[in-house]
């Protein structure tokens, strides 16, 4: 998706006009992201940038809250494969054997 498609997402989500025009202006002098800016601004908690973020990579979100929801047992195939440095980690994203 591109900025635009970030930008609409944004408005959907309550932030200004303005504040995105704004925060469009600085990404073209700084090369943040879109959603750094929206949240080192304040025009965004962290949590609500995570979820436009999850929006426009068209997946759903996953708040920390929801945390408790997960099947630990669901998440033992990933045991072996996993990494030692993403111990303590949880997946964001599990499709079948992927």
């Amino acid at each position: 998706m591109e900025r635009k498609d970030m930008s609409s997402i944004l408005e959907k989500m309550g932030v200004s006009v303005a504040r995105i025009k704004y925060a469009n202006d600085r990404i073209k002098l700084t090369g943040e992201t879109l959603a750094e800016v929206m949240r080192d601004f304040g025009f965004l908690n962290a949590e609500r940038v995570a979820e436009a973020m999850a929006l426009n990579a068209g997946i759903e979100y996953f708040a920390p809250s929801r945390i408790d929801q997960i099947n630990g047992q669901s998440l033992q195939p990933l045991k072996p494969d996993m990494p030692p440095s993403f111990e303590n980690f949880v997946p964001v994203m599990f499709n079948g054997n992927e």
